[in-house]
């Protein structure tokens, strides 16, 4: 089953980049982000952390 670590990664990820982290388990996965395998909560996170890069762009330098 998936670990507190785990979650607490998952919860930290999803919220940073405001991304909807159960719904996108139940997309990936087709089940509850409790209902895991550490395995597939490793694949989840990763997966998160993917569309965490896409979706925030990097501070630019002023002058």
């Amino acid at each position: 089953m998936v670990t507190g670590k785990q979650l607490g990664m998952i919860r930290a990820i999803a919220s940073e980049a405001n991304i909807d982290a159960e719904a996108e388990c139940s997309q990936m996965m087709r089940c509850g982000i409790d209902e895991l395998s550490k395995r597939a909560a490793s694949d989840l996170i990763e997966h998160l952390q993917n569309l965490q890069r896409n979706t925030v762009t990097p501070m630019r330098r002023v002058g």
